[in-house]
């Protein structure tokens, strides 16, 4: 299936060889989206920007997302 090959780790390597090593701070700032002080942070930007409902909505969704 084709979405069975954005879960392995070859088209992350494939891209990192395709750029030079100066943008190792941008694979390192994305990769640092996935993390649980990340997600808090979204958590309450979200809150404090667009409201409770927005907020816990997108943590609903993460939520059924890290279950599912």
């Amino acid at each position: 299936m084709a979405v069975d090959i954005l879960w392995s780790p070859e088209p992350i390597i494939t891209i990192q060889r395709l750029f030079d090593s100066s943008w190792n701070w941008l694979f390192e700032a994305l990769s640092q989206f996935g993390t649980a002080k990340a997600v808090t942070v979204m958590f309450a930007l979200a809150l404090w920007v667009w409201g409770r409902r927005l907020a816990y909505g997108l943590l609903g969704a993460v939520l059924l997302a890290t279950v599912w």
